[in-house]
């Protein structure tokens, strides 16, 4: 996976103009694609954190757009817009890592550190980048999803729980498992 650039944030890039986001309930596509505009950069940081692909970060993206474009008639609070959209976001998420499940594995080559490297902790940023995003996506899927939601979306763990459908004692020990398996992870490469 390349990075994407920019720090992973959510779909959000402001409040959304409630009058704009009127005239697209209405059948407005250019409103919707302004509205759109200020959260597509973010919305596909985010589903390349949770999928650990641009090519399916992308199509995610795109899905999820459209379904909203469909379902936006039917948005019952205008001013939780956002999380509407990362709710629809991150639905598409999953139904690609369930496809990606069903599919034929391909095995990766885990060579952490190029040969002669040195001190694993003397790296460049580069390496270090790249080290920590193979550690990341050695993660199950909902653990990565809630680490992104948690960690880096600064989403609160009982809003979490509600987006991935799961008992909030749930997602606070697969968070924190999360998290162990993360630093094993570094280790490992280390």
């Amino acid at each position: 996976m390349q990075a994407a650039t920019g720090p992973v944030m959510s779909p959000p890039a402001g409040a959304v103009d409630i009058e704009a986001l009127d005239r697209a309930r209405t059948g407005d596509a250019d409103a919707f694609g302004a509205i759109i505009a200020d959260r597509l950069a973010g919305c596909f940081r985010f589903a390349c954190a949770v999928l650990g692909s641009e090519a399916d970060a992308a199509e995610a993206t795109q899905n999820a757009l459209v379904a909203a474009w469909h379902a936006l008639p039917r948005l019952a609070d205008a001013g939780r817009f956002d999380d509407w959209l990362r709710g629809i976001l991150l639905n598409e998420c999953r139904m690609r890592l369930r496809v990606r499940a069903t599919a034929p594995a391909v095995p990766a080559a885990l060579s952490p550190i190029p040969p002669g490297a040195g001190d694993p902790w003397d790296l460049d940023e580069t390496a270090a980048l790249d080290l920590l995003e193979r550690a990341f996506e050695s993660l199950d899927a909902e653990d990565r999803t809630i680490l992104v939601l948690h960690h880096l979306q600064d989403v609160p763990l009982a809003e979490v729980a509600e987006l991935v459908h799961m008992p909030a004692g749930t997602v606070k020990w697969r968070y924190h498992e999360g998290r162990a398996a993360l630093v094993r992870a570094l280790g490992a490469g280390a």
